[in-house]
């Protein structure tokens, strides 16, 4: 039948042999069949019906999704989308190449379903087809018309290593549930916790360049995107292979064969030194060559990616400026050990790649903390660990840890060097921000006057610039809350002196900072950050055993035991050694670690180790180090934008120890 504003007839004089799929009154007939219709001012729709002898529509299966050449990539699922008739159930199966061998996905799907959501396999594949076939007469199927591509790509990862959990991403979002927008760090049952800790973390900056104040981070919105910053100066593509997020574990090779397996295998395979990733050089040649040398780890597992600040569109949405020029490479890593299974590490080098100077730099953390149930929350801060900190503000956290509530902190491991004194920065100021306060609000995103609060916060100041009065003692202070909650003593939140702003427990977000600084084009910058949880008897005793906690990863940091231990290294170093910088080949800063054990004398007093780099010709052309050192493990950054490409030397001299290794710079 033809509908319209006529009707007229049409025959088919051949056997129809195949329909392909019905949508809506469409019909697409297979088969050698002459379509005649006897009227050519037909106008409006119309439709055909078509029958077998009996009186049945045929069978018939048509794949619409995915049916378009596209790139996909492995941190998303996919849905299949099909429509059949006369069909109880399907196979669904995927081609690798473009048809000639087919891969199962799933059998006896239900085909009334009409879609299938599909975890992708995690490598690459160029020519990715779907088919979509009756499971009891794979005579009727459909194939995807055109192949796509999968892409080995991760935007976000999760670290998992000990008690903790806690979500990461490429662009710098920490501690933040990508897939359901919500709270992305918990506590405790590491791959299993199901508690939250934290809503969202991140580094956050601000400095001034040519007279004009800058600032963005990891806040509410995200002021990052994948990926290094090229000799040229611009970006590199955000959404190349390469700039995925890498996650490495220890013990893969013994996990069986599935997934998980290949996900480790590929980033293990393809551990990216050449943007800063560290690793053994197993052969001592000086070049890492896959499948000989090794990807370091950090812990019992580590994560790293390299992200930058040059997309104005995303540096704007998060606090309204700019970009600056700046490449972040960062590890995450985290041990299993006893001791240790209750903090991760955030390890950042920053390099300067705006070819500026960046006068009166900040580094920050910023932090909305949640124990559980966010709104009976504390904070404060411990100026002599340089840790901001969040405990619950009352004795029973509603919905989650009940009356067993712990205590989270985070905490400066290494701040910024102080090119000036020439000693790195602790925490240097404390702000809690408050949206009930209107001096102390939230920084406004998409705004520049976002950039202007957050630089105030930066410096300990109000949003407006003024100076915050300790209420204990009446004068001036940068760190907000730094009084003792358990023993009663000083500026707490909820304590007497507290009384002006009369804070009651609630939701808290904070940020603690470290400078300033100028910040040299081509210079590099290392901070690292703890994050860390503890529980005691309550919440007050809880506060008591974060600061134990967080004391004793101050000591395995200053002694150089936190990644050693990891390892599983003795904790006295025994030999000298001079590792492999990395990366290398560089451009145009790069890391050279080095051991200095207790010396031939006998005793474990500082002695003097230099480090000296020398050209191609012996010609020294820099100091990196030259001054008395204690016993430990030691990391040095190197900046040769000034020197030309080629290769160099670099000798460390520490007693009778000499050793002399080769790297190679490249611009």
């Amino acid at each position: 039948n033809l509908s319209g504003e006529k009707t007229d007839s049409f025959y088919i004089n051949q056997d129809i042999t195949f329909i392909k799929g019905i949508s809506g009154s469409r019909l697409l007939l297979a088969g050698s069949h002459n379509l005649n219709v006897y009227n050519n001012h037909i106008k409006g729709d119309f439709g055909i019906t078509a029958t077998d002898n009996n009186g049945n529509l045929p069978k018939g299966i048509e794949i619409f999704f995915p049916n378009f050449p596209e790139q996909i990539t492995t941190d998303e699922d996919i849905a299949i989308l099909w429509l059949s008739t006369q069909v109880n159930s399907v196979d669904i199966s995927y081609s690798s190449d473009n048809g000639t061998t087919w891969n199962l996905i799933e059998q006896n799907v239900s085909a009334e379903k009409k879609y299938y959501f599909w975890n992708l396999p995690y490598k690459n594949i160029s020519s990715l087809l779907i088919k979509i076939s009756d499971s009891d007469n794979q005579d009727f199927y459909d194939i995807s018309d055109f192949p796509s591509n999968i892409v080995v790509y991760d935007s976000y990862d999760y670290i998992a290593a000990n008690e903790c959990f806690m979500w990461v991403g490429n662009n710098g979002m920490g501690s933040h549930d990508p897939k359901d927008d919500d709270s992305g760090f918990f506590w405790p049952g590491g791959s299993m916790a199901v508690n939250p800790l934290i809503f969202k973390d991140g580094l956050v900056w601000g400095g001034i360049i040519d007279g004009q104040l800058k600032a963005n981070g990891n806040y509410y919105k995200d002021g990052l995107q994948p990926g290094s910053i090229l000799s040229t100066g611009l970006a590199d593509n955000p959404v190349s292979v390469r700039n995925k997020i890498y996650k490495i574990k220890k013990g893969w090779q013994q996990l069986p064969e599935n997934e998980e397996k290949d996900k480790y295998r590929f980033n293990y395979e393809n551990w990216p030194v050449e943007l800063g990733a560290p690793w053994i050089d197993t052969d001592s040649d000086g070049l890492y060559t896959k499948g000989v040398d090794k990807p370091k780890f950090m812990g019992d597992e580590t994560l790293f990616y390299v992200a930058n600040d040059l997309d104005t569109a995303l540096s704007n949405s998060s606090l309204g400026s700019d970009p600056i020029g700046l490449e972040f490479r960062t590890l995450v890593y985290a041990s299993s050990d006893e001791d240790k299974k209750n903090f991760v590490i955030k390890d950042y080098t920053i390099i300067n790649k705006s070819g500026k100077t960046i006068e009166d730099m900040f580094f920050g953390y910023w932090s909305d903390d949640d124990l559980g149930f966010g709104g009976d929350d504390f904070s404060g801060c411990d100026t002599s660990l340089s840790m901001m900190y969040t405990y619950n503000g009352d004795d029973f956290d509603e919905d989650t840890y009940f009356d067993n509530i712990p205590s989270v902190g985070h905490m400066f491991l290494k701040g910024p060097y102080n090119n000036v004194q020439d000693t790195t920065f602790k925490m240097t100021a404390f702000i809690n921000i408050n949206k009930s306060i209107p001096y102390l609000g939230d920084p406004i995103l998409h705004d520049y006057r976002g950039t202007e609060t957050f630089y105030n916060y930066l410096r300990g100041l109000d949003n407006l610039g003024s100076t915050i009065i300790n209420p204990a003692i009446n004068k001036q202070t940068r760190f907000m809350y730094s009084g003792d909650p358990v023993n009663k003593e000083g500026w707490f939140m909820g304590s007497e002196a507290d009384s002006i702003q009369k804070l009651t427990p609630a939701d808290r977000r904070f940020v603690m900072s470290s400078g300033p600084f100028n910040f040299q084009p081509g210079d590099t910058q290392h901070v690292v950050i703890a994050i860390l949880v503890a529980q005691g008897e309550n919440r007050l005793n809880g506060i008591i055993k974060l600061k134990e906690y967080a004391q004793y990863i101050q000591n395995l940091w200053q002694n150089n035991l936190i990644t050693d231990a990891i390892t599983k290294r003795p904790q006295i170093v025994q030999d000298f050694s001079l590792s492999q910088n990395y990366p290398n080949p560089f451009n145009p800063t790069t890391t050279i670690e080095y051991t200095i054990p207790g010396f031939e004398s006998g005793n474990r007093n500082p002695e003097l180790v230099s480090l000296i780099v020398y050209d191609i010709l012996g010609r020294k052309v820099g100091t990196i180090v030259n001054e008395k050192q204690k016993p430990g493990k030691y990391s040095v950054a190197w900046n040769a934008s000034k020197y030309s490409s080629g290769i160099y030397f670099y000798k460390l001299s520490a007693g009778k120890f000499i050793q002399t290794r080769k790297m190679v710079l490249i611009k």
